[in-house]
């Protein structure tokens, strides 16, 4: 098979290995998306717990007047007493309202975690389907090697024709010396013949 032929069947699959390339760098942007949409996601969350944490911060505010207005009001009528009771339930609604809120983000914070998860083996993918690739690159560096040497032997061949032509071309010389020679004689032998025939 000539070296042009070997070079046809290899770009093909050159052509291939880059098209499949290609693919994986799409896939790897569509990743890279995805993480970015995560962490927008976690950063939406993130805002809540702020939200939450201020709630807290003026909750707590809020049990602190609660108890200093007790403090004050200990004397104060049986109204009183009640309203204390009501906000006092209230302000339990609050930190109920509070917990479940802070559950809600544990969720979330779990999902953010899960949905991490599932980049980090879509990664592990990624990095499998590059290892795969170089495999292949590694292959179609050894086809090369192996049109390089079937190149050197190649070579090689034409060295030792242009090596035998040289030889022949030496030999014709030598030949066409001897057959000059040959003439010379034969003439010399008819020249004495010549002379001694009456």
């Amino acid at each position: 098979m000539t070296p042009e032929k070997r070079l046809d069947q290899i770009e093909p699959e050159l052509a291939e290995v880059i098209q499949k390339v290609d693919r994986l760098i799409e896939s790897n942007g569509k990743i890279i998306d995805l993480v970015i949409d995560t962490k927008a996601e976690l950063n939406l969350t993130k805002e809540t717990l702020v939200q939450v944490v201020d709630t807290v911060v003026r909750l707590d505010s809020t049990v602190s007047r609660i108890d200093s207005d007790v403090a004050v009001l200990k004397v104060a009528s049986d109204r009183t007493a009640r309203a204390i009771a009501n906000l006092t339930v209230t302000t339990k609604q609050q930190f109920e309202w509070v917990d479940t809120r802070f559950n809600e983000v544990s969720t979330r914070f779990d999902g953010v975690d899960a949905r991490f998860d599932g980049v980090d083996a879509r990664f592990d993918g990624v990095d499998a389907r590059f290892n795969g690739v170089d495999t292949r690159f590694d292959g179609v560096d050894a086809r090369f090697n192996e049109v390089d040497t079937h190149f050197g032997e190649v070579n090689a061949r034409f060295d030792e024709v242009n090596t035998r032509f040289g030889q022949f071309e030496a030999n014709q010389n030598e030949m066409r010396q001897e057959i000059a020679e040959l003439k010379m004689g034969q003439a010399l032998i008819l020249q004495i013949l010549r002379e001694k025939l009456p």
